[in-house]
C-alpha cells in the first residue's frame, strides 16, 4: 500500500540564519495505482522526459514524486496530439481525460508517494 501527501508551500520564513517552510498537507489517494501506471508505462524508459514533465523515479524505479503543475502540462500536451496519432483507443483518450480533471484542481501541488508503514 502507498500513502499520497499533496503538499504546497506556504510560506517561507529566514531569520537568524535559520529558514521556516510551512507547506499545506494533505494526505489524500489522488491517483490509483492503475493511473500512476499508466503513467509510469508512459514516461519510465525516458528519464529525461519524466524529469522534464515533474514525475520523479526513486532507486527502485518507483514513482515517488509528481510535481502536479508539471504532469498537467504533459497532459494536456498528449491531449492535444492524440489526434496526430493513426489509432487511439477509448482507454487512452478516457485515461488523458480523467489525469486532467483530477490533476487541474491541485496543479499547485507536488504529490508525494511513500510505502505506508505496516502495522
Amino acid at each position: 500500500m502507498t500513502k499520497q501527501i499533496l503538499r504546497k508551500e506556504i510560506s517561507r520564513e529566514v531569520k537568524d540564519g535559520k529558514e521556516t517552510i510551512i507547506n499545506e498537507h494533505i494526505e489524500i489517494e489522488l491517483l490509483n495505482e492503475g493511473y500512476l501506471n499508466e503513467i509510469y508505462d508512459q514516461l519510465y524508459d525516458d528519464p529525461e522526459a519524466a524529469d522534464n514533465n515533474g514525475i520523479y523515479f526513486d532507486e527502485e524505479n518507483e514513482i515517488h514524486t509528481l510535481d502536479l503543475g508539471k504532469v498537467l502540462k504533459w497532459v494536456k500536451y498528449e491531449l492535444n496530439n492524440l489526434g496526430e496519432r493513426k489509432q487511439i483507443t477509448q482507454d487512452e483518450l478516457d485515461t488523458y481525460e480523467y489525469l486532467e480533471e483530477t490533476i487541474e484542481p491541485y496543479k499547485e501541488y507536488i504529490l508525494y508517494i511513500t510505502l505506508e508503514d505496516e502495522k
